[in-house]
């Protein structure tokens, strides 16, 4: 027996859904809220076959031949673009997957990266540009700073790193963190 709830969902949606990419339409977020969400769609599958990648579960061949039959082939092409930036999908998810995979990918070729204590900001700091560069810096600085700093004398013994990667944080807006 169907969900009365579900189909009211449906025919409610409807409209909006068959919406997206349509002229016409009254609504000034429309496309701004179905570009969000065909970018969030789209990471959020990618960001599941890099952490299937990651813990061993898949194979990096398979996942990538799989990424090519379910992702936007654009994206595939240039996964890193200022504009992707409005996704939390890509920002949250995908971006700090992606870290990882490459830092995995990086210790396995050489295990002494293992030993070095900020070697996930200079990952940061070589692999990404731009906007990107930016919010997984300031997020790996702020990681750091929250979980391991307790007195300033602890903070002073961050400072002469830190202040390195704090230079290349130019843009105010990503400044701005959830709690």
């Amino acid at each position: 027996m169907p969900c009365p709830l579900s189909e009211t969902v449906i025919s409610t949606l409807s409209p909006t859904i068959s919406a997206f990419g349509k002229e016409g339409t009254t609504d000034p977020f429309l496309s701004y809220f179905g570009r969000t969400t065909h970018l969030n769609n789209q990471f959020l599958r990618l960001y599941f076959l890099l952490a299937g990648v990651s813990m061993k579960l898949l194979e990096e061949e398979r996942a990538r031949a799989f990424a090519v039959e379910i992702t936007d082939k654009t994206i595939l092409d240039h996964p890193f673009k200022d504009e992707y930036m409005i996704s939390d999908y890509y920002k949250d998810w995908f971006l700090t997957q992606y870290l990882t995979f490459s830092i995995d990918k990086a210790t396995q070729d050489d295990p002494s990266l293992k030993e070095k204590k900020y070697y996930r900001l200079e990952k940061i700091s070589e692999a990404f540009q731009g906007k990107m560069k930016e919010y997984m810096l300031f997020r790996q600085l702020d990681a750091v700073l929250s979980v391991n700093v307790r007195t300033v004398e602890q903070l002073d013994e961050y400072k002469p790193v830190f202040e390195h990667y704090i230079a290349e944080l130019t843009n105010n807006g990503s400044r701005s963190r959830k709690r």
